[in-house]
């Protein structure tokens, strides 16, 4: 039997960088992981690098070695949540079987879920806002705030008509303090409220707020001449490229339809399903995002779309 030595050897250094990688997000996890707890615990101001090392059982150089400072440390922390929020909501818009009303429905489950999963994060964005003492940070969290209203404002555009457009800035605002309130009574409070019924409640109480305004058409609270900059921003088209994740969804879509071998498509899906994991990590593995892309990009009938997928990648990771 014929060894190809040149595979073999590629195939170890692969394995190689992958393990090596692993043990580096697994530190940095740990790192980030431990730093919300004590940020959520005794404040961000008040929590040490040195603090953070002791509570991950390192030295202080080690954590320096994955994290060049504080506010970098904090600013991962937002970036990995804001991450897997996104991630949900794009699973959400992307199912076609659902109404306007339901996927909106589900994306306020999310919210509440989110805040239910993760309580020392919300903790942190509640207890101190320690983001906004740092440029790069403030700018992070308006370009996500921007985000949000921007996606908020198209569900409730589908929902309840273009008519409703004028109250989308209003309606966001009334929504997001009925979810905080009442995940806050359930939180802090102990009042026993489950997700079904708060989304159900926030919904409906959404339907009576915009049958109102669309009947007696008042002028809106909040508008183009008193916060000129935030509704130019939620009202313009995004120019940037379409997500990963749904670049993958429609690929895995097309396969189905494709005129290729069984085992061919079978490959295909199964480096989809690889990168789609990998995607949805903390911090995605190079190797394994170059590794899938390699392999969808061997069927030439895929080449466009990889191009694309690989274009959207680099764009978010950089590979």
């Amino acid at each position: 039997m014929k060894v190809n030595h040149e595979s073999l050897m590629d195939r170890t250094h692969f394995e190689v960088n992958v393990i090596m990688q692993d043990k580096v997000i697994d530190r940095k996890q740990q790192i980030l992981v431990s730093a919300m707890k004590l940020f959520a615990t005794q404040g961000y101001t008040q929590t040490t690098m040195q603090e953070i090392a002791q509570y991950c059982k390192m030295s202080k150089g080690s954590v320096y070695l994955h994290f060049s400072s504080k506010e970098e440390l904090l600013l991962d922390i937002y970036k990995y949540f804001h991450q897997l929020f996104d991630d949900r909501m794009q699973w959400i818009q992307q199912d076609t079987e659902l109404s306007p009303r339901q996927r909106l429905l589900k994306k306020i489950e999310v919210h509440l879920n989110m805040w239910l999963e993760y309580p020392e994060f919300v903790t942190i964005q509640i207890r101190e806002n320690p983001g906004f003492s740092n440029a790069e940070i403030k700018q992070f969290l308006r370009g996500i705030h921007i985000k949000a209203l921007q996606a908020l404002t198209e569900s409730l555009i589908e929902v309840y008509g273009d008519s409703f457009q004028p109250y989308t800035l209003d309606a966001s605002i009334i929504l997001g303090g009925l979810t905080a309130t009442f995940m806050g009574i359930n939180l802090v409070d102990e009042v026993e409220l489950n997700i079904e019924q708060i989304s159900g409640y926030v919904m409906t109480t959404l339907d009576y707020v915009a049958r109102g305004l669309q009947e007696e058409q008042p002028a809106p609270l909040i508008s183009e001449n008193n916060w000129p900059a935030m509704f130019q921003a939620i009202h313009m088209k995004s120019a940037g490229n379409p997500p990963p994740l749904l670049l993958a969804q429609q690929m895995r879509t097309n396969l189905s339809s494709l005129s290729i071998g069984e085992e061919e498509r079978q490959d295909a899906l199964e480096s989809l399903h690889i990168l789609e994991q990998e995607l949805m990590e903390l911090n995605p593995r190079r190797a394994i995002l170059r590794g899938m892309l390699a392999n969808l990009n061997r069927l030439e009938i895929l080449h466009e779309q990889s191009r694309q997928l690989a274009h959207a990648i680099s764009h978010l990771h950089g590979i």
